[in-house]
C-alpha cells in the first residue's frame, strides 16, 4: 500500500503541475505511423495497463470476491486510463523532443521544475520499480501455488511456510526465474513476452465468458455487464490485432515456455 500510494502521488504531482506548462503547438502530427509500428507500441502499452488482472490471483483469500473483484477491476482500469492519458498529454505538451527521449517523464519534469523536478520523478520511478517487483512476485508465486494445489505443477510448490503461511518455495522459485531472465534478456523483449502471454490469457478468458453465458447450468453471476458477449468478441479481435505487432523471435520464446509447460502438465497428468 505504501509503495502504491507513493508512486500514484508522484504521477498525480507530475500531471497536476504539468497541465499548467502545456504548449498547444506541440500537439501536431505530420503522418500516421505504419500499422506494425502502431501495434508494436500498443503491445508494450499492454504491460503498462496490466496489473489489474493480478487481483484475481488472490480471490481464494477474499471474503466476497464475486462482488468485490468486478468493481475493483473496473475502478482501477478507469483510474489508470485517465491518469496515463494525462501523463501522455503532459509529456507531449511540455517536451519538444519527446519522440527521441529515453526518459520522457523525468525530462519533462526537469523542464517544468529545473533542479529538482527530475529528481522527484526518478525517486518515484524507483518506488514504482519496487512496487512492480513486489506485486509481480505476489501474483506469479500465487499462480504457481494455485496450479500446484490443483496438481498442474509439482506438489512441492504448494508448500506453505509454517510461521508466515506464505508459499515460500513458490516465491523463491519465482524470484530465481525472474532474476535469470532479467540478467540474460533485454527489457523490451521481456515486456513484449509478458504482454503476449497476457493477451493470450485475455483471449481465453473472453472465450470462456462467452461459453459460460451459453450454459444454463453455470453459476449465477454476481456482476452482469450488458452486451457481455459482444464486448468479449470485440476484445478478442482487439487482442489479435495487437498481437500482430510482435516478432518471430518473441513468439519463439513464448512457444518454448508454453511447450515446456505443456510437457510438464502432460507428465503430471500421466503420473496422476
Amino acid at each position: 500500500n505504501l509503495f502504491t500510494i507513493s508512486k500514484v502521488l508522484t504521477l498525480l504531482f507530475f500531471t497536476g503541475v504539468g497541465l499548467w506548462y502545456i504548449e498547444p503547438a506541440h500537439f501536431t502530427s505530420t503522418a500516421l505511423p505504419p500499422l506494425h509500428d502502431f501495434t508494436g507500441s500498443i503491445l508494450l502499452m499492454v504491460f503498462a495497463f496490466s496489473g489489474f488482472d493480478g487481483a484475481v490471483t488472490t480471490t481464494g483469500e477474499m471474503k466476497n470476491p464475486q462482488r468485490d473483484i468486478p468493481y475493483s477491476l473496473f475502478s482501477v482500469l478507469l483510474f489508470k486510463t485517465v491518469l496515463y492519458l494525462l501523463v501522455q498529454v503532459v509529456c507531449i505538451g511540455t517536451l519538444a523532443g519527446l519522440a527521441g527521449s529515453k526518459k520522457p517523464v523525468a525530462e519533462a519534469a526537469e523542464n517544468m521544475l529545473p533542479g529538482w523536478g527530475g529528481a522527484v520523478i526518478t525517486l518515484g520511478a524507483l518506488i514504482s520499480f519496487v512496487a512492480t517487483l513486489n506485486g509481480g512476485l505476489l501474483v506469479a508465486s500465487r499462480i504457481c501455488f494455485g496450479m500446484a494445489e490443483q496438481q498442474r505443477l509439482p506438489g512441492w510448490l504448494s508448500a506453505t511456510h509454517p510461521r508466515y503461511h506464505s508459499p515460500h518455495i513458490a516465491i523463491g522459485l519465482t524470484t530465481v526465474v525472474v532474476l535469470l531472465l532479467a540478467l540474460t534478456q533485454g527489457l523490451l523483449f521481456l515486456l513484449t513476452i509478458t504482454s503476449l502471454g497476457r493477451l493470450l490469457i485475455y483471449i481465453i478468458s473472453c472465450g470462456v465468458l462467452i461459453r459460460l453465458r451459453q450454459k444454463n447450468d453455470a453459476p449465477a453471476a454476481a456482476f452482469l455487464l450488458p452486451a457481455g458477449k459482444l464486448i468479449a468478441c470485440l476484445a478478442i479481435v482487439a487482442c489479435l490485432l495487437i498481437i500482430t505487432g510482435s516478432t518471430l523471435r518473441e513468439w519463439s520464446m513464448l512457444g518454448l515456455v508454453l511447450g515446456a509447460g505443456a510437457v510438464l502438465w502432460g507428465l503430471l497428468k500421466c503420473k496422476a
